[in-house]
């Protein structure tokens, strides 16, 4: 522990080095309680765990947003291809290049 930050240990009187629950309080970098989670020298900041998931969580809906937008894009694309040179679905893929991958999502939108 550094020195200056008060603490509070929650676990009873009896520590052992199994388990030790310290909540920290600093009036310097107050962000909510530090709660960490000593466990054979594994130390757990539940703050930050708690922040990196719902980083994640928010980059992985990111991800599929950009998925959703893109494939609605080439979709409009294809059916452009279709209209403007009276060609059907696979035709307008073919031309336009599209993964088989793409055409396989693509053909059950459009």
């Amino acid at each position: 522990m550094r020195p200056g930050i008060p603490f509070r240990v929650l676990s009873g009187d009896r520590l052992t080095p199994v388990t030790m629950l310290v909540i920290l309080f600093s009036p310097k970098n107050w962000d909510g309680p530090k709660i960490l989670i000593e466990d054979d020298a594994e130390v757990v900041d539940m703050c930050k765990a708690e922040r990196e998931m719902k980083e994640k969580a928010r980059l992985a809906g990111k991800q599929e947003g950009r998925q959703e937008g893109r494939l609605e894009a080439l979709s409009e694309a294809i059916q452009n291809v279709m209209e403007a040179f009276h060609l059907n679905k696979e035709e307008a893929m073919k031309g336009l290049k599209i993964s088989k991958e793409d055409q396989a999502i693509l053909t059950k939108m459009i």
